[in-house]
């Protein structure tokens, strides 16, 4: 099973790994939220919240420096009224990092994030996606880790990584909302590798410009993120069962500024699930500034998905159109406003969104969502959540000490 999102973000940092500014001592930060959803429909399943569903999150952080090493620690902890899958507690980060002789080392459990593109990241292959936190995709679970950085000047940045205990995909349960059709068993899923998720994975990105052109060449070998999911279980009572198998994937992304203009698209080559596929994201974002004269930005925004997977695929983006737009008002709230449209040209689903949020003063920051989902064929991973249109309110304290 593979599913994305599309939810709209900046491209992904095509940088060396940054190394922090010394604090002058350890600092302790969190953010604190709530979220309330509000569906328009009932559900399609008797165990799902018929109107509503709250959640809780906390998100504390851990920062300082021992010597001339940076350490960090950050975890997200859950609670979902409705949905005891949604109840948990993860590091995320857990992590120490240097720099000696012109290299930039990490090792221990991080996030990396590749591609260029907004609807999608085909690209992106390190991190597991956490589900369980927003089905469209938008959240990482840590990996664990050692990052070799070397800046080449003129020639850009090589990262190599060697990676290990790949994180499974996790869902919500059945009393979650939107949620999938059948439960997945995590504790029956096999691995193709004998060392199971602890086989050895590496993989490598080079990144560099010229004038207007940015480009990044990747590379990643061991086990997918993305397993094969197989029905099993009595006809009353179905689950699915998840296969991680070795892959191999080559990715290649690149962008050209004109002005105003953002030209972008990656793709990839990948091998080991069945027969070797491509799959590819491209398009534009238009940047206006200053509109009505004023300090708004308004970025236009349209990209092309193709996963040549087709049938053997349940993603949203196997012939796929995005259209969307972000407004950033640049005022002292940092407000922003973002609306996406994802259309399957090969059937009759759809998906649309539109967030808005701004800060109230230095820590609160309020957000608001409305998802509508529409996937008439039963092929459609959409039609999962025809009946999951909803209205989503978020507000998130945040502080920091000293």
């Amino acid at each position: 099973m593979v599913l994305a999102w599309t939810g709209i973000a900046g491209p992904a940092s095509a940088q060396a790994l940054p190394l922090p500014d010394a604090p002058p001592a350890w600092t302790v930060s969190a953010v604190l939220g709530a979220e309330a959803r509000a569906f328009v429909d009932d559900p399609l399943s008797a165990n799902q919240p018929r109107r509503g569903a709250i959640s809780l999150v906390a998100r504390p952080e851990l920062q300082g420096w021992v010597g001339s090493s940076a350490w960090s620690v950050a975890a997200v902890a859950r609670w979902d009224a409705s949905d005891p899958s949604r109840r948990y507690l993860d590091v995320r980060e857990a992590q120490v990092q240097g720099s000696w002789n012109g290299i930039a080392l990490l090792a221990g459990m991080s996030t990396v994030f590749w591609g260029v593109t907004e609807s999608r990241h085909v690209v992106d292959v390190v991190n597991q996606i956490d589900w369980r936190a927003r089905i469209d995709g938008d959240e990482k679970l840590g990996q664990w880790m050692i990052r070799g950085s070397v800046d080449l000047g003129s020639r850009g940045f090589v990262d190599l990584f060697l990676l290990t205990g790949a994180r499974a995909q996790r869902y919500p349960g059945p009393g979650g909302r939107p949620g999938v059709p059948f439960p997945v068993d995590h504790e029956a899923a096999t691995y193709e590798s004998r060392w199971g998720r602890w086989h050895p994975d590496v993989a490598a990105r080079w990144s560099a410009y010229a004038g207007p052109f940015e480009w990044a060449v990747s590379a990643f070998v061991g086990t997918g993120r993305e397993p094969q999911y197989f029905l099993a279980g009595p006809p009353e009572a179905p689950v699915l069962v998840p296969r991680y198998d070795l892959i191999r994937q080559a990715g290649l992304e690149v962008q050209w500024t004109a002005e105003a203009w953002l030209w972008k698209a990656e793709g990839i080559v990948r091998g080991g699930q069945g027969s070797t596929y491509a799959a590819f994201t491209g398009g534009f974002e238009r940047i206006l500034f200053g509109v009505g004269g004023g300090r708004m930005d308004v970025a236009l925004l349209g990209e092309y998905s193709h996963d040549g997977r087709d049938d053997r695929t349940l993603t949203w983006f196997d012939d796929d159109v995005f259209a969307g737009a972000r407004v950033v008002l640049n005022d002292r709230g940092g407000s922003e406003i973002v609306a996406g449209f994802l259309a399957d040209l090969g059937s009759d689903g759809h998906y649309a969104v539109a967030e808005a949020g701004t800060r109230l003063g230095e820590r609160l920051r309020l957000e608001t969502a409305v998802r509508l989902y529409d996937g008439s064929a039963e092929s459609d991973p959409l039609s999962w959540f025809r009946a999951d249109d909803h209205f989503e309110v978020t507000a998130e304290y945040r502080f920091r000490t000293p």
